[in-house]
């Protein structure tokens, strides 16, 4: 995963690399109790390093307390000729539903990208900003995957590459 610093603190910010375990999971449509017409095959979670710094969090669908799905990434998937089947996605949504922040996240945290700030290191994490995308592939035993992002801020870009191994 690379950060990159954007906006107001980008003349000192810079870049940073990291390397992280990351969790995917993969289910077919989010079915809630409310009313459903949700054309996607499927929705994605990924997790990289959720209780680690820094981290992102990716979730493509969720249902609200009414139980009603709301998608926040419009995802498809193809079949390739070796039997994988490939996955792409844009993020439609990155508005918080009442009051509570998407659930589309970039923590971080580190200290190597924020020689600009005043005070405390620790910030909130960053919505990542619609228009942001996913695309790769996945076979029953493994995977990759691409990610590209801007948070709503304007602050910092984040490009994953993510290479997956199916776990027990």
């Amino acid at each position: 995963m690379t950060i990159t610093v954007l906006g107001r603190c980008a003349a000192t910010g810079g870049k940073s690399s990291y390397t992280r375990n990351a969790d995917l999971a993969l289910q077919g449509p989010v079915q809630g109790t409310g009313p459903y017409d949700d054309p996607n095959p499927f929705s994605m979670t990924l997790g990289i390093t959720p209780a680690g710094i820094p981290g992102l969090s990716i979730y493509s669908a969720s249902t609200d307390q009414s139980g009603g799905v709301h998608r926040t990434w419009w995802m498809s998937t193809g079949a390739l000729p070796d039997g994988r089947t490939s996955i792409s996605g844009v993020l439609i949504d990155d508005q918080p539903v009442s009051g509570v922040l998407p659930p589309n996240l970039l923590v971080d945290n580190e200290t190597d990208l924020q020689p600009c700030e005043t005070g405390g290191t620790v910030r909130v994490a960053r919505t990542l900003a619609a228009g942001s995308t996913v695309q790769g592939w996945v076979s029953a035993t493994e995977g990759h995957l691409e990610l590209s992002a801007t948070t709503a801020d304007g602050e910092r870009a984040v490009a994953a590459v993510v290479t997956l191994t199916r776990g027990p």
